[in-house]
C-alpha cells in the first residue's frame, strides 16, 4: 500500500488534541542569553580551474567528500581507472594553493575512499582525481573543514530520490549555488532491490551519473544515512508483518557493501550511527533501519549512545538525523504505517524525547514521507510538543499530500504543522549560535524559497 492509496481512508482517523504551545517554547536545560548575530564565514575565491580534461567515461560518477573534521574528510571517487592521483587545493586569499597530493591510490571495485587529514580548520578546499597519465581527470569537488564554533553554519539536506516523481532531480541543481558547509542525505537515496552486490551497485552508478546529483555531492561535504530503499521497500530481517517485507542476510550484506562503496563516511564495522561536528552544530546520524525489531526502532546500544552524546554535546545546535519521522502523526493518520515511524515504538520514543526536552538546542531532521515541512514532534501538551522536526525532500519521489490530510483536521490539530510543502525540495539551514536561531528554508525545483521560518532553540 503506498501513501496515496491510503489517503482516502485516513480522513476518518482525524481526532482533536489540545492547544499548540507558544512558538519557540522549550523545556528542560538552561539556555544562555543570545549575544547578537554570529559572524559569517569569509568569502571564497572564484572556483579553481583544474588542469587537464574531464574524462566523462572513466570518471562518469563524480566525486564526494564525507564526514568532515577540523583537518580533513573522507574523499571518494568512482572510476574505471586502475589507480588515481588525488590533488587537494586550499584557498589562500583570492588564489588556490596545493596542500595535498596522494599518488598511486588503488581503485578497488571501481571505488577510492581516502581518509585525508592534515588540512587547516574552517577552510575551503577543492580537489580532483587524475588518471595515471596526469591529464584525464574527474570533475572538481569542493568541501570545507569543520568551522569554528563561533560562526554561522549553513547546511542543506534532502531525501527520497526515486525517479517516479521528478526524474533527474531538478531541485538538486540549485544546491551548488549555496556553497554549503555540508549537505545531508537522510535516506532513500536510491530505490534499489537486488540479490547481489553487483546488482545494488548498478543503482548507485545510475544515480551518481545523474548530473544534478553528481553536482550537488561535489559541491559540499556529504553526511549520509540510509533508510529502507537502499536495500528494499520496508525491509526487515525478521518475520514479515506490519507492512514490512523480508530480506535475506545475504541481501543485507550486499546492499550494505554497495552503500558503503557509494558514500564517503567513517563507520565502525556495520555500525553507521555516529556524530559529525560542524562547529556550532553537532549532527547525530542515526540508523533507524538495520537494528529495528518488533519492539525497538534502534538497538539499546544505539539509544544509549545517542542519549549519552546528546547530554555531553557542547554544540549550540544538536541536529538528530532520523530517517523516519519522530513526529506523532496519529491525529491525521491514525495507526497507518505507524511501524515505519517512531510512533510505532512508544517506549523508546518517550525515553528519547524526555531527554531531548531537557537538553537545549535539539531539533530532528528527517525524510521518508515525501513532503517538506516544519512541524512539532507532538501535539499540544503531548510528549515532544516543544521540539521541532524538519522534513526535507523528497528530491524526486512521488509526493505525499499530508497537507490535504492536515486540512481535514480541526484547527487545534493542524496547529502542530507549522509549514507543509507538497513539491520536490531540499532544505537549507542557517544556524546562528549568537542568536540561537535556526533559519529553515525549503527550496523548490526552480530554486525558489517556498517556505521560510526562523526557529528559536
Amino acid at each position: 500500500m503506498n501513501r496515496r492509496e491510503v489517503l482516502a481512508g485516513l480522513s476518518a482517523a482525524v481526532v482533536a488534541v489540545g492547544c499548540d504551545p507558544e512558538p519557540g517554547a522549550t523545556k528542560g536545560g538552561a539556555v544562555p542569553e543570545p549575544t547578537g548575530p554570529a559572524p559569517v564565514r569569509d568569502p571564497e575565491p572564484a572556483a579553481w580551474v583544474a588542469p587537464g580534461t574531464w574524462d566523462e567515461a572513466a570518471f562518469a560518477w563524480g566525486v564526494a567528500a564525507g564526514d568532515p573534521t577540523a583537518d580533513g574528510a573522507v574523499l571518494w571517487v568512482r572510476t574505471t581507472a586502475p589507480t588515481v592521483t588525488l590533488v587537494v587545493m586550499a584557498a589562500d586569499g583570492d588564489t588556490w594553493v596545493e596542500v595535498a597530493r596522494e599518488e598511486g591510490l588503488a581503485v578497488v571495485d571501481e571505488v577510492v575512499l581516502h581518509d585525508l587529514a592534515g588540512l587547516a580548520p574552517d577552510a575551503v578546499h577543492q580537489y580532483v582525481f587524475y588518471a595515471a597519465d596526469g591529464e584525464r581527470r574527474s570533475v572538481v569537488g569542493r568541501f570545507r573543514t569543520t568551522p569554528a564554533a563561533e560562526r554561522q553554519v549553513v547546511f542543506g539536506a534532502t531525501s527520497c530520490l526515486a525517479t517516479d516523481g521528478d526524474p533527474g532531480f531538478p531541485c538538486l541543481s540549485t544546491v551548488p549555488g549555496s556553497a554549503l558547509d555540508a549537505f545531508l542525505l537522510l535516506g532513500d537515496t536510491v530505490y534499489a532491490g537486488a540479490d547481489s552486490v553487483e546488482g545494488y551497485r548498478r543503482f548507485w552508478r545510475e544515480i551518481a551519473a545523474t548530473p544534478s546529483y553528481r553536482d550537488a555531492l561535489a559541491s559540499a561535504a556529504v553526511v549520509a544515512t540510509w533508510d529502507d530503499h537502499e536495500i528494499g521497500n520496508n525491509w526487515t530481517l525478521g518475520p514479515p508483518g506490519s507492512g514490512q517485507s523480508r530480506v535475506t542476510p545475504e541481501q543485507l550484506d550486499a546492499g550494505r557493501r554497495a552503500f558503503r562503496e557509494a558514500m564517503p563516511f567513517r563507520a565502525e564495522g556495520d555500525r553507521f550511527w555516529r556524530r559529525v561536528s560542524l562547529g556550532a552544530v553537532d549532527l547525530f546520524v542515526t540508523d533507524c533501519r538495520s537494528e529495528r525489531t518488533e519492539t525497538g526502532m534502534i538497538s539499546p546500544a544505539q539509544l544509549a549512545w545517542l542519549e549519552e552524546e546528546l547530554e555531553a554535546s557542547q554544540a549550540v545546535f544538536k541536529v538528530v538525523l532520523v530517517s523516519v519521522h519522530m513526529t506523532d502523526h496519529f491525529a491525521v493518520m491514525g495507526p497507518v504505517e505507524a511501524q515505519d515511524r517512531w510512533q510505532g515504538y512508544p517506549e523508546q520514543r518517550d525515553e528519547l524525547l524526555e531527554l531531548c526536552e531537557r537538553v537545549p538546542g535539539v531539533v530532528f531532521l528527517t525524510g521518508d514521507m515525501h513532503y517538506g515541512g516544519i512541524q512539532r514532534v507532538g501535539g499540544a501538551e503531548a510528549r515532544g510538543a516543544a521540539l521541532f522536526e524538519i522534513a526535507a525532500g523528497p528530491g524526486g519521489s512521488t509526493l505525499f499530500p499530508l497537507d490535504t490530510l492536515v486540512g481535514l483536521a480541526p484547527p487545534e490539530v493542524a496547529a502542530q504543522y507549522l509549514d507543509l510543502l507538497e513539491t520536490w525540495n531540499w532544505a537549507r539551514f542557517t544556524a546562528d549560535p549568537g542568536t540561537r536561531t535556526l533559519l529553515v528554508e525549503l527550496v523548490d525545483r526552480d530554486g525558489v524559497v517556498a517556505v521560510s521560518r526562523t526557529i528559536e532553540l
